[in-house]
């Protein structure tokens, strides 16, 4: 690719990942009712309830006073599987692409009995009508990989990067994310798990992203105030471009061509917040991303 050719698909791929669909769940009020099913059709005795937690373990919400949770005042029962499914449209806005990806982040909090007693996310769309367990595929980058079992011991957090590749999904499709809870046989007198704060964060991606391979990286220091390192595989000294996200979904700084395994960009003139990185390599078609908090 010429370097005039090299620059513009550059420039597309900024203004592709400036326009994407912020969908922010807090239960704060009705609007979860939106994009939130808790079938109790299938499931009439399904123990995931929305409201103020009032158990032994779970007393708040991670932005009060409501989350979702495995029942608001008991303990989970014995031999029990109950899930709720959440919707999601993907809508990249202006200048619109069929290859996206999408920033899934959340707060659990999980009290339960270790490995017998676990929770699932799991992800389908309207296309391949087929679930795929987020936690275990190795399809998706998984940024603080929850741990749906045992004692968090307080609120946690999760960051999911998903990819329409395994999907089969493309602009303007539905997909769903599906929060499973499982019991086995011995009741323990614990209170299960949570969700509170749940986001997703759409992103365009150009064309020639469609199917690339997945790397290693992580940024640090992490808080950071002025200067971000980025360290992530290239073992071959290829030529990748970062790009900076915020918390809107909106391209906020790129560089580009540079052939190390390690990038440290100045960031102090960038508000206080949560942001992402997403990293690209077009010639060996690798990607990556991370999320980093400025100070």
């Amino acid at each position: 690719m010429n370097k005039f050719l090299y620059t513009i698909a550059i420039i597309m791929t900024i203004a592709i990942s400036s326009f994407g669909q912020i969908q922010n769940i807090n239960f704060e009020d009705t609007t979860y009712k939106q994009s939130i099913i808790i079938d109790k059709i299938s499931n009439p005795n399904n123990i995931w309830q929305v409201g103020k937690p009032q158990k032994a373990k779970f007393t708040s919400a991670y932005s009060i006073p409501n989350a979702i949770l495995t029942d608001t005042l008991n303990y989970y029962p014995c031999n029990d599987t109950s899930s709720f499914i959440l919707t999601h449209n993907i809508q990249i806005n202006g200048y619109g692409s069929n290859y996206w990806g999408s920033f899934f982040n959340g707060s659990y909090y999980v009290n339960s009995d270790t490995l017998n007693d676990i929770g699932s996310i799991e992800v389908s769309s309207n296309k391949n009508h087929t679930w795929i367990n987020l936690l275990t595929s190795t399809s998706f980058q998984i940024y603080n990989k929850p741990t749906l079992t045992g004692n968090s011991n307080g609120w946690q957090h999760f960051s999911i990067y998903i990819e329409n590749y395994p999907l089969q999904a493309w602009w303007g499709d539905t997909i769903y994310l599906r929060f499973t809870f499982a019991s086995d046989g011995i009741q323990t007198n614990k209170d299960g798990l949570m969700f509170d704060d749940i986001q997703i964060i759409d992103i365009g991606e150009g064309i020639e992203e469609f199917g690339y391979g997945l790397i290693n990286s992580k940024a640090f220091p992490n808080p950071v105030n002025d200067n971000l390192i980025i360290e992530f595989e290239n073992t071959t000294n290829s030529s990748f471009d970062v790009i900076l996200i915020d918390n809107t979904g909106k391209a906020v700084k790129t560089i580009s061509d540079f052939k190390q395994s390690s990038v440290s960009i100045n960031i102090k003139e960038l508000s206080s917040g949560i942001y992402y990185y997403k990293l690209i390599n077009r010639m060996d078609k690798k990607n990556a991303f991370g999320k980093f908090i400025k100070q």
